[in-house]
């Protein structure tokens, strides 16, 4: 009879150890496909992703297997958004963190400044994509190209009132700087027509835009305002593009839904919009 307990003792543990498992491995398996489903990552596009602790720009290409850094300077004066006027990098985190912005406002800063859009910060990202930097630090073949930003010739001194001379980032120097380094193969083979329009009051947005797009080799043939209302942006694709690289790529660099409209015969994409995304 005892024997018997200790059975039934056992096929229970054993039961209830198998039925644990399984819903740990189920619970683990969500995770991870929830994870990949919501990655910025995707395909063979290129990653870009900013580190806003050391000031430094991610540039991952699983293409060619290469991870390109680009170590901003600290020292150079960048415009921030939203009125603040210009501030010192190094002193942009600091800022950001005291208005209650996290890293928003030096993402921005240099963003806008460099003319390059961000798939992420270092601070936020997917899991997945968390995972895929990971493996790309440790498995492609090249990832110890590094370029220091304070060495190139991308500013332009101004004197101050006080007899201060400032280094201030010169957004022309510094796309000359670039010229075609981040540019997108599969963007490039698409050479697909875009235009863009600012739908809000504010500006230079679409101009801004514009120049992050160009940067990563986007074909803009025009920058206009637009006095249409929409929320957040949007994007107008003739239907024969919506699968394109670069219309998924914009998609997900700007978070921009395709919209039901169609774009201007004269474009293969518009994007429309009234934040500075």
């Amino acid at each position: 009879m005892r024997k018997n307990t200790i059975k039934h003792n056992k096929l229970i543990t054993i039961v209830f150890v198998s039925v644990l498992i399984v819903i740990i491995l189920t619970s683990f398996a969500h995770r991870l496909y929830s994870s990949y489903q919501a990655r910025r990552w995707q395909e063979n596009s290129t990653f870009i992703v900013f580190n806003g602790d050391n000031i430094t720009i991610d540039v991952f290409d699983p293409h060619n297997e290469e991870i390109h850094t680009y170590v901003l300077p600290p020292d150079g004066y960048v415009e921030v958004p939203h009125g603040y006027g210009f501030y010192k990098l190094s002193d942009v985190k600091e800022l950001s963190v005291v208005e209650g912005r996290g890293e928003e406002l030096l993402s921005q800063a240099v963003s806008n400044t460099f003319g390059i859009p961000f798939d992420a910060t270092a601070g936020q990202m997917k899991e997945w994509d968390a995972f895929m930097v990971w493996y790309a630090k440790v498995f492609y073949e090249n990832k110890d190209e590094t370029t220091n930003l304070s060495d190139a010739p991308i500013f332009t001194e101004e004197d101050r009132i006080d007899g201060q001379v400032i280094k201030k980032v010169d957004g022309n120097k510094v796309d000359k700087f670039f010229k075609q380094a981040l540019w997108e193969k599969s963007i490039i083979d698409d050479n697909l027509v875009i235009g863009i329009f600012n739908a809000s009051e504010e500006p230079n947005i679409a101009l801004t835009i514009a120049r992050k797009l160009e940067q990563i080799g986007a074909h803009i043939t025009e920058i206009d305002n637009s006095k249409e209302s929409v929320s957040g942006c949007e994007l107008r694709v003739k239907e024969d593009k919506r699968n394109s690289y670069t219309v998924n790529r914009i998609e997900r660099l700007f978070n921009c839904p395709i919209a039901k409209t169609s774009p201007h015969p004269r474009f293969d994409i518009m994007l429309v919009t009234a934040s500075t995304l």
